[in-house]
C-alpha cells in the first residue's frame, strides 16, 4: 500500500524546480544538509533554503538518473522519522530526518557562509 503526505512548503506546487544541495560532513555522519530551492529556475528569486536538522540518510540524484521509488506504509505505529522528496527539473532529493526541515525564503543574492573544521 502506498501511503505520501503532502509536505506543504512555499514551494509545494512547482512544477520542476532547480533543486541543489549543500552538505558538510565529519565521516560519515551529515553535519549540515540544506537544500536550495528555486521554483522559478536557477537565476530566479524567491528561492527557499531548507534545512533538514540531523540527517539520517539522503539521497541526491540527476533528474532524468533517478531511480524508479515506490513509498511504502509500514503500519500504524509510532516513527520517530520522516522521509521527505523534493522533485527537482535538475536534480531529485531524498531525506530522511527526525526533525522538521526549516525552509526560510531567500529574495535576492546572498552569500551564505559554512564553517568546516579540518
Amino acid at each position: 500500500m502506498t501511503k505520501l503526505i503532502r509536505w506543504e512548503t512555499p514551494f509545494t506546487e512547482a512544477r520542476c524546480p532547480s533543486v541543489g544541495l549543500l552538505i558538510t560532513s565529519k565521516g560519515i555522519e551529515v553535519d549540515i544538509l540544506k537544500a536550495v530551492v528555486a521554483p522559478g529556475g536557477i537565476d530566479e528569486y524567491p528561492k527557499y533554503l531548507v534545512d533538514f536538522g540531523r540527517v539520517i540518510a539522503f539521497t541526491c540524484f540527476e533528474e532524468a538518473h533517478s531511480p524508479e521509488r515506490g513509498f511504502y506504509h509500514t503500519g500504524d505505529t509510532p516513527v520517530s522519522f520522516a522521509h521527505y522528496v523534493i522533485f527537482g527539473g535538475d536534480n531529485n532529493v531524498e531525506v530522511i530526518t527526525p526533525d522538521t526541515p526549516a525552509v526560510e525564503v531567500i529574495e535576492e543574492k546572498i552569500v551564505l557562509k559554512i564553517e568546516y573544521e579540518l
